[in-house]
Parts: C-alpha cells; sequence; structure tokens
C-alpha cells in the first residue's frame, strides 16, 4: 500500500489561498482603518469609558444646552442633538452600558485581531513572490514543516495495514513452535510405550514351580 502526496496540488492551494488573503487585507484594511475611526456613545458625549454616572449626566446636560433645537436652528446641531440623546440613552443606563462596553471590546478585538491574521498569510504569500511575478517557493521546507508529522503517521499505518493483511512471517514461524513441541512429545511419549510394552510380552514370566 503506497500513499502518494500530490506535491503540484499543494503547492497551487497554498499559493491560492495566500494570494486570496493578500487581497482580502487589502480590501479590509481602509474599512477596519475607517471602523477605527468611528465614534463611539463616549466620544459622542466627550467623557473617558470609565466617567462615572454622574459624569455622563453632567456632560449630557451641557451639550444638550448648546445643541437643542430651541437654541439652535441649524442642521448640524439638529443631528448632534440626536445623537447625543442617543449615547446618553444607552450609556444612562447601567445595564445598557454594560452591554454596550461588551459590544466595543468584541469589535476591537476583531478590529486588532483579523488584520494580523491576514497579514500574516499575506506577508507568507509576498515572501514566496518575486518582484517581477516568478514565485520561489521552497516546496520541501514548507512540506515537512506542514506535513511532516501526518505523513509520517500515515506512513506507519500503511505499513500496519501491510503487516495485517499479508501477516509477518516471524509471528507465524513463533506460532508454529508450540504446535511442533506438541507432536516431538507425542511421538517420544508413543515410543516409549510401545517399547515397555513390547519387552513385557517378550520376556516369559518366571515359574512358580518347584
Amino acid at each position: 500500500m503506497h500513499i502518494a502526496l500530490n506535491t503540484h496540488w499543494i503547492e497551487k492551494t497554498f499559493l491560492c489561498n495566500s494570494r486570496m488573503a493578500f487581497l482580502a487585507f487589502q480590501f479590509m484594511q481602509p474599512k477596519l482603518f475607517t471602523h477605527s475611526q468611528m465614534k463611539t456613545h463616549y466620544d459622542t458625549l466627550e467623557i473617558s469609558p470609565k466617567a462615572t454616572h454622574n459624569e455622563i449626566k453632567s456632560s449630557y446636560y451641557k451639550l444638550s444646552m448648546i445643541y437643542h433645537p430651541d437654541k439652535n436652528k441649524s442642521e448640524l446641531a439638529k443631528r448632534k442633538f440626536q445623537n447625543i440623546s442617543e449615547a446618553y440613552e444607552v450609556l444612562g443606563n447601567h445595564q445598557s452600558r454594560k452591554r454596550y462596553d461588551r459590544s466595543i471590546m468584541i469589535k476591537e478585538s476583531v478590529r486588532t485581531a483579523a488584520p494580523k491574521a491576514a497579514y500574516k498569510y499575506a506577508s507568507v504569500y509576498k515572501s514566496h513572490t518575486h518582484p517581477m511575478g516568478n514565485k520561489h517557493f521552497n516546496f520541501d521546507v514548507w512540506t515537512k514543516k506542514h506535513y511532516g508529522e501526518r505523513f509520517r503517521r500515515r506512513q506507519f499505518e500503511a505499513r500496519q495495514f501491510e503487516n495485517e493483511e499479508l501477516g509477518d512471517p516471524s509471528d507465524s514461524d513463533i506460532s508454529d513452535i508450540p504446535a511442533l513441541f506438541y507432536v516431538v512429545t507425542f511421538i517420544i511419549i508413543y515410543i516409549c510405550i510401545s517399547y515397555s510394552l513390547h519387552n513385557d510380552y517378550d520376556v516369559p514370566k518366571k515359574s512358580n514351580n518347584k
């Protein structure tokens, strides 16, 4: 049983995945950067994420006095007041603020982790691509690193399968030893019994008559 590894297919797949990761990184980078620049409710109320409830309330009232439609008729002030009201509605409640803070942490983790993963694959793709477009791919090193252990395990399983199917000659020789021993022992015992019976019949019994 032989296990063949299509090295050309693996190399092609690896380069294709690296290329796609590189393109994905280029596509995601501006969006992630834009997302990182988006204002939070804390930015809207001009407070720190560690602000107390009283600080949140105080900032809301202060900004409301500036951008309230009764005091400022501009469209910009109208949008600012809507944003301020939405921010206070979330941050002014303890439970909704906790949920909002948790969502910010999740988004921040995704924002920081995604570029690292994409950049890792993009770096691999770049490292195996010549500036003129010629690929220099050390496939032997990559195969040993990523498929060495798996390939060795499959070879071991294949050898075990062959041994089970064909049988191990050494095992068969060892298994024949007990049977041969019993046969030889039986023959020896049979010869001894036959010889003993033969001697008993051939030797005449002594007469008791005087």
